[in-house]
């Protein structure tokens, strides 16, 4: 990373943290039987996880879940293999601004959004994944674990480096289904 980029990274974080401590939501413990709405955000410049995220929505869909996901591809323009895929909606490099706020009118809804709750299957390294998540005003937020961004998440999996949103998913499902709340019923 030269030095431009990493002045660059630097200020983004700045300006994610700023906005994270102004943003206000109402923060509450879901588990996934209580779960309605689950967005779920992840990098689409895998094509991996563009094919298990797919399945992985029509499984929570099948399930009563109404699911948003959106795939973050870090590229100017959107590859050609995703032009295509109705179900999930892809921002890129472009709809945000040099410092992380969403620029276009989609990102802008997206973050007004409340889910129940809001799922980061993307890596710690995808900054503008990391700005949608912060300033979401989801119920309940879940993600990997990372020093750097413990202020974001309710619920973190501490996983290997090189774990894949397949797997970080399946994580977040388990301790989800696990997670008892004062209105479950058992």
């Amino acid at each position: 990373m030269n030095i431009v980029e990493r002045i660059r990274r630097s200020v983004s974080i700045y300006y994610l943290r700023r906005d994270l401590e102004k943003s206000r939501r109402n923060r509450s413990m879901v588990n996934y039987e209580q779960a309605r709405q689950l967005g779920i955000l992840f990098d689409a410049g895998k094509p991996e996880n563009v094919t298990f995220v797919e399945g992985f929505r029509k499984q929570l869909e099948e399930e009563g879940k109404k699911v948003f996901v959106l795939g973050y591809v870090d590229k100017k323009h959107l590859p050609s293999q995703l032009i295509h895929q109705l179900r999930v909606s892809y921002c890129l490099r472009r709809d945000f601004s040099w410092n992380l706020r969403p620029r276009s009118h989609f990102l802008q809804q997206f973050v007004k959004r409340e889910y129940d709750i809001l799922m980061d299957l993307s890596a710690p390294e995808q900054l503008p994944m990391k700005y949608l998540a912060a300033v979401s005003p989801s119920r309940f937020k879940v993600g990997a674990y990372h020093e750097g961004y413990l202020a974001i998440f309710d619920l973190t999996m501490q996983v290997d480096p090189g774990c894949t949103a397949a797997e970080l998913a399946k994580h977040c499902i388990h301790y989800l289904k696990i997670i008892k709340t004062p209105n479950a019923h058992d």
